[in-house]
């Protein structure tokens, strides 16, 4: 049985075998699945952050299965996970995700910056 929580922790430390793994399964649904599954439950640790990352190198017709539990993750106070997370859904260009991105990640510190961009979403 393959454990992708262990995969993913070798691949954040460049391991080459890891990290071919997971490209070539870069289009399995069910490796995505369990990779949602580590970045949503797991604490803050290397397979989390790891796992982020390679959910923003799936495809966008897998992406958009999971745009709500994408979407979840943006509330993740962990910022080496919200930022592959917005990039996943900035692929699959989620609307809601990139309102939310605006809403809590630029208007905060970029106010007028982040209005403009609501006025240009609408």
């Amino acid at each position: 049985m393959i454990n992708i929580e262990q995969i993913l922790i070798d691949a954040v430390h460049s391991n080459e075998h890891s990290i071919s793994y997971l490209k070539d399964n870069i289009n399995e649904e069910s490796i995505f699945i369990d990779i949602l599954e580590i970045v949503e439950d797991e604490e803050q640790c290397d397979a989390r952050i790891s796992g982020a990352y390679w959910i923003s190198q799936f495809s966008e017709n897998i992406l958009v299965k999971y745009e709500d539990r994408l979407i979840d993750l943006l509330n993740v106070n962990l910022d080496s996970v919200v930022i592959h997370i917005m990039m996943g859904l900035a692929k699959m260009k989620s609307k809601r995700g990139m309102q939310i991105v605006i809403e809590k990640r630029i208007i905060p510190s970029l106010y007028w910056e982040g209005k403009a961009l609501e006025e240009f979403f609408k």
